[in-house]
């Protein structure tokens, strides 16, 4: 049964990560060597720390295939990567890590907004001040993932049972590198689900908020003069982060507090703790398709990479002028 469940694990996660190793070195190469476009140059950084930030989540991802089973109130960490080495500080560094990549990817999305609310003001903020702001979603992805040798328990026979039982194998099956969360007891395990909360509670909040003053400031501008390049750009980005701020809240928020609670009250639904680590593994492969998709110039490049030798064009733009509507490129007022 569990043999059945590794391969399955191997296959998914190899296409998740090689996918999303992909996907965001394209984003990342596309938005720092073939942007053109001042309208879009703005918002690159943007694009690049985020890519950035997946990418590694993706190699982390392949490198270590991290999962999780649901015992009567525990939580089993596995690191089902053939390669990676079973002893328990290996152990550790994998879940660490991987936790902290989960978190610090949700941590950023409010990133995102904040910087988009600077650019819609016409007060960008600098690259110091986004640095200062990074580091509180840094501070609270290193509190999740790097307490782990505190929060997870190590190997030890009495566990080794409950494991074997959660994965339904026998005694001479050769188990995977594991480590234990153990929330019968009210310790640091169950701080870490609790810091969970937190993280999800704030990222949303703050991402709500500033929201809130983007619609603001749109609406106080409303009657400003804006290049169509300009508006094009905008409604890009705004379709590209709020997608990316509503695909984690349903495959990553969502199953680790149903998870969570789920170990907290000792319910057992088989395969539910790899289905959820499947579902948090996507996030860097999705949000790397959503920018080519969401960006015209970025998805004719993929389509045709030896096309153009620069993207200037955002798609062609529609302008009504004096009773009369006009299409153009984008990419001729880019080269003018």
């Amino acid at each position: 049964m569990y043999l059945a469940r590794s391969t399955a694990h191997h296959l998914i996660d190899s296409f998740i990560g090689i996918g999303g190793i992909i996907a965001c070195s394209l984003v990342i190469y596309l938005s720092s060597t073939k942007v053109k476009n001042k309208a879009l140059r703005v918002y690159t950084i943007m694009l690049i720390s985020n890519a950035t930030v997946d990418l590694i989540y993706s190699i982390n991802t392949l490198c270590t295939m991290c999962s999780g089973v649901l015992g009567i109130q525990t939580v089993f960490m596995t690191i089902d990567s053939p390669f990676w080495p079973k002893t328990v500080w290996w152990s550790y560094a994998a879940v660490s890590t991987n936790l902290f990549l989960m978190f610090l990817s949700v941590g950023i999305l409010p990133l995102q907004f904040i910087y988009r609310y600077g650019t819609m003001r016409n007060q960008p903020f600098s690259r110091k001040q986004m640095l200062l702001f990074s580091l509180v979603p840094l501070a609270f992805a290193l509190l999740h993932g790097f307490i782990s040798p505190w929060t997870f328990r190590p190997p030890n026979p009495e566990y080794e049972v409950m494991f074997r039982e959660a994965l339904e194998v026998d005694e001479n099956y050769e188990l995977p590198g594991y480590l234990i969360g153990d929330v019968r007891n009210f310790d640091l395990m169950t701080l870490h689900f609790l810091n969970i909360f937190v993280i999800v509670a704030f990222s949303y909040a703050t991402i709500l908020f500033m929201a809130y003053l983007s619609k603001r400031t749109m609406t106080l501008q409303s009657g400003l003069s804006t290049s169509p390049q300009t508006k094009a750009v905008q409604r890009q980005v705004t379709r590209i982060i709020y997608i990316q701020a509503i695909y984690p809240l349903f495959v990553v928020c969502v199953p680790a507090i149903s998870f969570s609670i789920a170990a907290a009250r000792g319910i057992q639904l088989k395969m539910i703790g790899e289905l959820v680590m499947f579902s948090m593994h996507t996030p860097p492969l999705v949000n790397s398709l959503i920018v080519i998709l969401c960006v015209p110039s970025y998805r004719r490049f993929v389509v045709n990479p030896f096309k153009s030798d620069q993207i200037h064009s955002l798609g062609r733009l529609s302008v009504r002028s004096n009773g009369r509507l006009t299409t153009s490129s984008a990419s001729g007022s880019a080269r003018q």
